[in-house]
């Protein structure tokens, strides 16, 4: 269960198209970080904007530092460690606040520095449940969205089979049940060599999203009923 929490929360950071967040690297002592060709690059002390992203591909979060000495972005990757070695999942009921802290030791992430990273997602609005109707290749969670957003592959559905027969088909449509969420994510970055603190990287960005409760199976129409209380 810890698992899958891990997994769902870093999940809000992941869109169709791997969504970065904006934000500022802070650096108080400069320090070496790996660019994805292996070549070292020394970080200028001061601060630089920044932007924070999870590529789900390599499974690894990235941060792209903007015009590094005058040129053009630079990007470094840190490997991630599995979600249940050494993370942290907590839940704010009074904030509505989703929170996870991940230890990133150099020697898991192929950097040359240790970084510690703390994801938040708060709750601005969610609404009650409605009721969709969706493609049949809805997916919800891990894969290409936020928690909760419904995504859609046109061609093939969660299971790797077809999702249907064409945009508009009755059978390429199913119900759902979601609510319409807003909130606001945030993210830290504290990154450390040897024992000191070299750099602190911080962004948020407000979301838009579905939190998925239920769907239906692809072929059966039946249309679910909410309650007036739900």
């Amino acid at each position: 269960m810890k698992i899958m929490l891990a997994l769902a929360v870093l999940s809000l950071l992941v869109s169709c198209n791997d969504k970065d967040i904006d934000g500022v690297l802070k650096v108080f002592k400069s320090f070496v970080l790996t660019e994805e060709d292996g070549g070292q690059i020394t970080i200028p002390k001061g601060e630089h904007e920044a932007d924070f992203s999870y590529k789900s591909r390599e499974d690894a979060i990235e941060l792209e530092i903007d015009s590094l000495f005058g040129g053009g972005d630079r990007d470094f990757m840190f490997s991630r460690p599995d979600p249940d070695d050494g993370a942290i999942v907590s839940y704010d009921t009074e904030t509505r606040t989703e929170r996870l802290r991940l230890n990133l030791p150099s020697s898991v992430t192929g950097q040359p520095v240790h970084a510690e990273v703390v994801i938040s997602n708060r709750i601005i609005v969610r609404k009650k449940p409605q009721i969709f109707w969706d493609r049949c290749g809805a997916y919800h969670g891990t894969r290409g969205g936020l928690l909760g957003l419904l995504g859609f592959n046109k061609r093939h559905g969660r299971d790797g089979r077809q999702a249907g027969r064409g945009t508009g088909d009755l059978a390429s449509h199913i119900y759902t049940v979601s609510s319409p969420t807003e909130s606001r994510v945030s993210v830290a970055i504290n990154i450390v060599h040897g024992e000191e603190t070299v750099a602190l990287f911080e962004g948020t960005e407000r979301r838009r999203y579905r939190e998925l409760y239920w769907k239906g199976e692809c072929g059966d129409y039946s249309r679910p009923i909410l309650r007036k209380d739900d």
